[in-house]
């Protein structure tokens, strides 16, 4: 990484900062203390914004800039990439770089998104817990934040679909009842022609659905005291992905 050029220079030369902007901000840093970090400072007084100061950084890093909101992400990579350490690092993987004919192998450089590019030791954790090279890209933080919720979340979307059931149905059951086996698109609790069970049938589409994009090897729906978890295994790990309400184990 390149960083023969100043940020504060360079989004001056952008026409985003004024010259005194900059030394104004480079006081606030200084007051601030050695960890804080001059592009944050920037944010924080107002002076422009994180998608601006992540591009500037691209620029003096010398590295891609990336949107991972409307970058194609691959989920196989998001889900072997733990959320906690998405989160304190500010960085989402991308996709595997890989020019040849087939699937990319599995040691094949990861591309991943970074709020803080030049962080060494972050770097090194993200290899090892992908198992390959990484690539950096610059990505602003607030950008990263909503990635992480739209690619680790299944929550929003199952109550987006749970709020199409008929409050008739949405009855606890009297006791604990084993869910029943799925089999084709029979739901967590039957459907007929006179039940209005569709919302459970896009439920359970859903479900498997993102387990089939995320390369789960298999699903486990376990009720428990309140309701049903949902729970994928990948890469040999169970994770818990969803939780469900009572009622949904009605049979």
């Amino acid at each position: 990484m390149s960083e023969s050029r100043r940020l504060g220079d360079i989004l001056v030369a952008r026409g985003q900062l004024r010259p005194e902007q900059v030394e104004e901000a480079l006081r606030a840093q200084r007051a601030a203390g050695d960890k804080a970090r001059l592009g944050d400072i920037i944010v924080e007084l107002g002076m422009a914004d994180d998608i601006e100061v992540a591009q500037a950084i691209a620029i003096q890093t010398g590295l891609p800039y990336v949107d991972p909101v409307s970058e194609p992400i691959e989920a196989g990579l998001v889900w072997r990439f733990p959320r906690e350490m998405a989160e304190t690092h500010r960085a989402i993987p991308i996709a595997r770089v890989y020019d040849g004919e087939g699937p990319p192998p599995r040691n094949a450089p990861v591309r991943v998104a970074m709020a803080d590019p030049r962080d060494m030791a972050a770097l090194g954790e993200f290899q090892f817990i992908l198992g390959a090279p990484i690539r950096p890209e610059v990505a602003a933080p607030s950008r990263i934040d909503l990635a992480i919720a739209r690619h680790y979340d299944l929550e929003p979307m199952a109550r987006r679909l749970l709020e199409h059931v008929p409050a008739r149905l949405k009855v606890p059951p009297a006791t604990t009842r084993p869910v029943r086996e799925l089999a084709g698109h029979r739901g967590l609790r039957s459907v007929s022609p006179d039940d209005e069970g569709g919302a459970f049938i896009q439920l359970l589409d859903f479900i498997f659905s993102q387990a089939i994009d995320r390369n789960v090897s298999d699903v486990h729906l376990s009720p428990t005291p309140t309701g049903l978890r949902v729970r994928y295994r990948i890469d040999g790990m169970l994770r818990d992905v969803l939780e469900l309400p009572d009622w949904a184990t009605a049979p």
